[in-house]
């Protein structure tokens, strides 16, 4: 075989592969699907990982096969017919130009000009069916299922956090990356429409795309924003949609070759796409013999953003959108957004609510909670315990409360109010009030089981649908189409591989 046809073979394979992985989303602000209010704090995540929330309430009914948050994206979209590469060669992060070589440039040659079905992701991927235009529910060759609902229509009447931002204000956004796609991304905003969430639209969103704050990002492997690590950004203006509007570059490089490490551990044993920022900064993340997801990337890349000055005050839903490079794929996520008036730092909202009722807290009398400090509560003193859960409420990162009411023989202890951001210390605490942060559960969803066991479960059968049922056949129509054949191939990290075998066993 020649090298050539070995290389060109390696690339389809490793698109189909790709295909029906994991992906990529955003964790801050928390987003429609975090009803445990888990946002950046990693370690309450299954594996640490926040392509794993949400995890656990699988729908199918409502067309809701798998519940995490790595499952609401558009598939198979590409750039218009006829339009131009647009893409400074300085922004690529795969280089292997147009790794799928299936008619049309995938979504980040062109940022922001590819279709999607939804703002918000669309459960599956696939919401017109599988082909496109086919009526019946069903697992599709290449990933997900078909027939899911926008995420902005299922979340619509249930409950979500809300954060709130003030106008004028920077404040952090954050993403997780599941299989390392390349590509790049921009935040947006969109005031809610009297019809509420549901009725957010693209093009609502791309009136208002956020201007990122600074020239570094950072990374978070936890919500202790003392512990994170800067790393340079690298953005673009030129070409983009809307026009002169700012997209930046996904800052961790896959590893070599079109696969992007999927068949190798994440230590790119023949180097990477461009140089990692940071040691261990590379590779795909999920991979293929990573079936416990012990790999997948823990941390965030965290951002800040300017909130406009001059949008008026209200309702929002803002939009992560990540125009991917070695796929035909975007992937979007949502948050609510209570914009304000007044100054407020990131984080101050309610983290609660939406368009349904706010997550409650569990009151403790007589319990004090002893670690996981956020702030020194004598330096905090408030009149009222209902003060102390509403400031723990309108942070993303606090998961309880510990009050100490007006008592002079408490000395600098009277009046304090200790916000929490773990619970695992739980002691007696003679007139202490203690609360703790119940799941925003969804009003329609008795099921409230999202222990490990379930979130494994609930992605691996995503995982299993997409490569037991859709790999081979996506893999055969894509190779077809490019005009290959089924000989076995030398991927370029060394796998020897035949591409209507190479399934999930």
């Amino acid at each position: 075989m020649s090298l050539s046809t070995t290389l060109r073979l390696s690339i389809l394979l490793s698109v189909g592969i790709a295909l029906v992985s994991c992906h990529g989303n955003m964790v801050y602000p928390p987003v429609f699907q975090d009803f445990q209010n888990i946002g950046l704090n990693l370690g309450r995540a299954y594996k640490r990982h926040g392509g794993f929330i949400g995890c656990g309430r699988n729908d199918p009914s409502n067309g809701v096969d798998v519940s995490c948050v790595l499952q609401w994206y558009s598939n198979f979209t590409r750039v218009p017919a006829g339009q131009a590469m647009t893409l400074p060669e300085n922004m690529r992060a795969f280089n292997i130009r147009q790794v799928d070589r299936r008619p049309g440039l995938n979504p980040w040659y062109a940022p922001g000009t590819a279709h999607v079905f939804t703002p918000c992701g669309a459960a599956g991927g696939n919401p017109e069916g599988c082909p496109r235009g086919h009526p019946g529910k069903n697992n599709c060759p290449g990933g997900g299922h078909s027939m899911g609902p926008s995420a902005e229509q299922y979340y619509s009447k249930r409950t979500v956090p809300v954060t709130s931002w003030a106008r004028g204000s920077v404040q952090n956004v954050a993403f997780t990356l599941s299989a390392n796609h390349g590509g790049g991304y921009q935040y947006r905003i969109c005031k809610v429409p009297i019809s509420g969430r549901g009725g957010v639209t693209e093009e609502c969103f791309q009136k208002t795309p956020l201007e990122f704050h600074g020239s570094n990002h950072r990374i978070a492997y936890n919500a202790d924003e003392s512990s994170w690590k800067s790393i340079p950004a690298r953005d673009t203006n030129v070409g983009t949609k809307p026009a002169g509007s700012t997209w930046r570059r996904n800052p961790i490089p896959a590893c070599n070759g079109g696969a992007g490490g999927f068949f190798s551990d994440n230590s790119c044993p023949s180097g990477t796409q461009f140089p990692a920022p940071l040691p261990g900064l590379h590779g795909f993340s999920f991979t293929q013999s990573d079936v416990h997801f012990d790999k997948v990337f823990k941390f965030a890349v965290v951002d800040q953003v300017k909130v406009p000055e001059n949008i008026e005050p209200g309702e929002y839903v803002l939009s992560w959108r990540w125009d991917n490079e070695q796929t035909p794929q975007i992937w979007n996520t949502c948050s609510a957004i209570k914009v304000t008036e007044s100054e407020g730092g990131d984080g101050e909202g309610d983290s609660s609510g939406g368009d349904g009722e706010a997550c409650a807290f569990k009151r403790e009398n007589n319990i004090a909670y002893y670690n996981g400090d956020l702030l020194d509560g004598r330096k905090n003193l408030v009149d009222s315990a209902d003060i102390c859960e509403k400031q723990c409420s309108s942070r993303a990162d606090c998961i309880g409360f510990s009050y100490v009411p007006n008592n002079p023989e408490m000395g600098e202890f009277s009046r304090s109010c200790w916000l929490k951001n773990n619970l695992s210390d739980k002691r007696e605490g003679n007139g202490v009030i203690s609360g703790v942060r119940a799941k925003c559960d969804d009003p329609d969803d008795d099921d409230d089981d999202s222990d490990d066991k379930d979130n494994e479960a609930s992605y691996k059968k995503g995982y299993e649908d997409g490569y037991k049922e859709g790999f081979a056949e996506g893999y055969a129509k894509g190779n077809a189409e490019a005009g290959g054949d089924d000989e076995e191939v030398d991927d370029p990290e060394g796998n020897v591989l035949n591409p209507t075998k190479a399934v999930l066993t």
